[in-house]
């Protein structure tokens, strides 16, 4: 522990019980918050792994179409694409993370374990001022 935590403790022993007990508490609910961002951020990076590497072939595919200068190939490459966009209809298919992610956070609203955005942007500018105007 550090000698200034040490120190705001000493001084927080001179409060009255409940003044302590209210504290223990914003204490307590600060650290739930950290865990949860902190394990809501790994979801998050994790979720986001497949799709930005989705993004950047995309982008190499776009890149190499480009450079080609020979219609039939072109041609050739407008087909297979065209094809199978064609079979693949508009159904969007999660995988399972997500899905358990998505079913994780609607659990949690029907709890009623939800910050309104004004409160969630108070924490983050307090916690984090510099990215936070």
């Amino acid at each position: 522990m550090t000698t200034a935590l040490k120190n705001m403790l000493t001084k927080l022993e001179s409060l009255p019980a409940e003044e302590q007990n209210a504290i223990a508490n914003l204490l307590k609910e600060e650290l739930a918050w950290h865990k949860s961002y902190e394990k809501s951020q790994k979801k998050l990076s994790s979720l986001v792994a497949e799709p930005l590497a989705e993004y950047g072939l995309k982008s190499d595919l776009h890149t190499l179409i480009d450079k080609i200068n020979d219609n039939k190939m072109l041609n050739a490459v407008h087909l297979i694409v065209s094809r199978f966009t064609a079979s693949k209809g508009a159904t969007v298919v999660l995988s399972a993370p997500e899905k358990k992610a998505i079913d994780e956070a609607l659990k949690s609203v029907k709890e009623g374990r939800t910050n309104s955005h004004e409160k969630v942007m108070a924490r983050m500018k307090k916690k984090y001022p510099s990215l936070v105007k």
